[in-house]
């Protein structure tokens, strides 16, 4: 099923979510496990890059915005639609713009249609958003990417789907041969990432890299190839940016959605949950704090924003409106406490976001 609007995304998800927190909530392990041998390609020596001087600053407060009680609040863009202003929606709501804006590459590698997200990112970052006419207050805030990687094999030699990223629409997996047609379109695909990822970079913008999302929940072929494939996948992803592309610019954000398929500590900067379910919000965050690492815990997808996000939540991130029921943002259904969230002084907005680059 080729995916068009983020609303067949987001049933998939609230339907079938529970599954990948139960999953999680079966394992409370710290510890990496070892990539399989079977995925050779994968065994790497331990990252050596340091990050670019913004990355770290950012990162720095990121992690002083969650120990001082307070949350950075994000806005998830419309990755298919740039026509529908996310940002823009949030302040005629609010009277403010979210500190941190969400963007998609789901559409620069096999897809080929509304691939503006990159030059979007780069005028939030800069300061040269198209902001109202009304507000005086600070410009540039920060960025994040996510990456709904479509099948790099696309059409699916079984199926004959196009562009999917779904486990049931496609039947290509993370392969164990590096010799392989499979693992030449990774490689191919990755290519083509960085060279987006590198713009950002050449404008020393940070970016909070959030890839291979939700694995654990077996919903994406990422996910469905198994933890091996995955992890394998991930650790060369972050050696293959870092070490050999040069991207210092990149805060990992895992959010694997089980402590099981946790890559290691360094290979990862942030860790974070994607959660649609609001009943099911702070065992997430219970979850992510058992797995005792020394780093931020982000909300990196909610539907319902949490009642009290500066509780646990060094950032959230409400995902975008779909134009129809979906709305997750300017719906009363969804998230009817936005705008008495927006106005608390422990939500860090644009005009009071503090970080300099």
């Amino acid at each position: 099923m080729k995916i068009t609007t983020k609303a067949v995304f987001a049933m998939a998800i609230i339907t079938i979510f529970s599954q990948g927190t139960s999953c999680a909530q079966g394992s409370n392990s710290s510890t990496s496990p070892s990539t399989s041998k079977s995925y050779s390609w994968g065994n790497l020596p331990a990252p050596t890059s340091k990050k670019s001087d913004s990355a770290q600053n950012l990162l720095d407060y990121i992690k002083s915005v969650q120990q001082k009680g307070k949350t950075i609040a994000g806005q998830m863009d419309l990755t298919w639609n740039p026509a529908t202003d996310m940002a823009e929606r949030v302040y005629k709501d609010t009277g403010k713009y979210p500190a941190l804006m969400g963007y998609d590459f789901m559409n620069y590698t096999q897809s080929s249609n509304n691939t503006t997200q990159t030059a979007e990112a780069i005028a939030w970052a800069k300061g040269n958003y198209k902001y109202d006419k009304k507000y005086s207050g600070r410009k540039g805030g920060i960025v994040t990417f996510c990456w709904h990687w479509r099948n790099p094999l696309s059409p699916d030699k079984k199926t004959g789907s196009q562009d999917n990223f779904y486990s049931e629409g496609t039947t290509f997996r993370i392969p164990k041969n590096e010799d392989s047609a499979e693992f030449k379109a990774i490689k191919k695909d990755l290519d083509k990432i960085a060279a987006e990822l590198k713009k950002l970079k050449d404008e020393d913008i940070p970016v909070l890299w959030r890839p291979l999302h939700e694995a654990a929940g077996g919903w994406f072929w990422w996910g469905d190839s198994g933890k091996k494939g995955y992890l394998a996948l991930w650790r060369y992803m972050h050696h293959y940016f870092t070490e050999e592309k040069g991207l210092d610019n990149l805060i990992w954000v895992w959010n694997g959605q089980s402590p099981s398929w946790y890559p290691g500590d360094e290979y990862c900067d942030i860790i974070a949950w994607d959660e649609y379910d609001a009943s099911k919000i702070d065992g997430d965050y219970e979850i992510l704090a058992g797995m005792k690492k020394d780093k931020p815990i982000a909300m990196s997808e909610n539907g319902r924003i949490h009642e009290n996000p500066w509780e646990k939540w060094a950032y959230f991130m409400t995902w975008n409106d779909d134009n129809g029921y979906y709305n997750f943002w300017s719906s009363d259904k969804h998230n009817p406490n936005r705008k008495k969230i927006y106005a608390d002084s422990r939500v860090i907005t644009l005009e009071n976001l503090e970080w300099k680059q």
